[in-house]
């Protein structure tokens, strides 16, 4: 299916650079030499089919897979795998301690070894984040440009839309630093080229304004494939729920359960609590990629939110459309339920796979959710 979707992307936004990059990333390599396959010095090759010891689940199609699960691939289902334990996402010292074990191997120039990299993520969650500026790792292999850490993270199922304290995705970071060959990875893997940040610029806005024009060439020309996957992929109906490899029975049980709790007209808290502790609040559990707390959103469950985020659910974590939970609360004209996330911290300037944004699905500027965002921010959201 999504064989037609990379082949005219090649077709139409690739110029002949690109596509040694964008072939490699999705394990097919370029006609040369077996030492230039290996995109990395001292490390296999992306595509290498037998990863050694560490199970890195090499993605066969990065796009198909995050078009699936937008928060990353559920990397290790077991929660005790996954996490280590139920309060893992508020615990900035462990999170820190995981990312300062990763951050170092990934150097500048392409310098990464994936064999040392494959031993440290036994122990460690790759969706942690720094404590300071809620940096991902592939916030850092963006920022240096390290295009063979980025596709090793891909693989290994780090969120590609993950945001940093200031709404930055891996993607912006690539742009304000220059790295062309990073955006062409990102977006070809399913990056969404219009997320904003919290001044309200998209990538491409930023390449404009810093005068980066191979990356403002790259995001114009590519700026609609991520919709087009999702279109092919999704047949324009719903998407349901993507199973992961390894998930148990008691697993899927206790995710259907969830729901059970939040159409409940009594909510029963304790037992949400205890179901959360068996899952990862921040994965695609749900149909349409949607993380517990987009569910919650949907249904307008404050209640539900605030535990969430409690428990370190990923405000701006989006799903299959690139919806995050604010989004969805509009979507489903709970006007209040937004208004509660914005106070949280949520980003009013997100925006869809397809540019959709707070404006798009609560039109009305006169309304009070828009005027208590341009009351904090000061910017129009357009």
């Amino acid at each position: 299916m999504f064989f037609d979707v990379l082949q005219r992307l090649k077709m139409q936004c690739l110029n002949d650079i690109y596509k040694k990059d964008f072939m490699i990333i999705f394990g097919q390599p370029p006609a040369m030499g077996s030492d230039e396959m290996l995109i990395m010095e001292g490390s296999v090759a992306i595509d290498d089919p037998n990863p050694k010891k560490f199970d890195l689940n090499i993605m066969k199609s990065p796009l198909e897979t995050n078009v699936q699960f937008p928060m990353g691939a559920n990397f290790k289902v077991n929660v005790t795998q996954n996490m280590r334990d139920a309060t893992y996402y508020t615990n900035s010292a462990c999170n820190q301690k995981d990312f300062d074990q990763i951050e170092p191997l990934i150097k500048k120039h392409n310098r990464f070894n994936t064999d040392k990299l494959q031993s440290v993520l036994e122990g460690v969650n790759p969706n942690c984040k720094s404590s300071a500026d809620r940096q991902s790792l592939l916030h850092v292999a963006a920022q240096r440009g390290n295009v063979a850490a980025t596709s090793f993270l891909i693989s290994a199922g780090v969120c590609l839309d993950s945001a940093d304290k200031n709404k930055n995705t891996p993607l912006i970071e690539a742009v304000k630093n220059n790295h062309p060959e990073e955006v062409k990875l990102l977006v070809a893997a399913g990056a969404n080229v219009y997320t904003r940040n919290i001044q309200g610029d998209s990538a491409l806005a930023i390449a404009e304004k810093k005068g980066r024009k191979d990356c403002s060439n790259i995001l114009r020309a590519t700026q609609g494939h991520l919709s087009d996957a999702y279109r092919q992929y999704t047949g324009g109906k719903a998407m349901p729920r993507a199973v992961a490899d390894g998930e148990t029975t008691e697993y899927q049980e206790n995710i259907s359960k969830l729901q059970t709790l939040l159409d409940a007209q009594v909510f029963n808290e304790n037992e949400f609590n205890q179901l959360c502790d068996s899952i990862d609040v921040n994965k695609s559990l749900f149909a349409n990629g949607n993380t517990v707390l987009h569910e919650a959103a949907q249904r307008g469950h404050i209640k539900a939110i605030d535990i969430l985020l409690a428990r370190g659910a990923d405000i701006e974590s989006v799903q299959c459309a690139r919806l995050t939970p604010m989004l969805v609360a509009l979507q489903n004209k709970h006007e209040d339920v937004a208004l509660h996330l914005f106070s949280k911290g949520a980003n009013p300037f997100a925006r869809s796979l397809i540019n959709e944004g707070v404006l798009d699905f609560n039109p009305n500027p006169k309304g009070q959710f828009y005027a208590s965002v341009m009351k904090k921010t000061g910017n129009a959201i357009v």
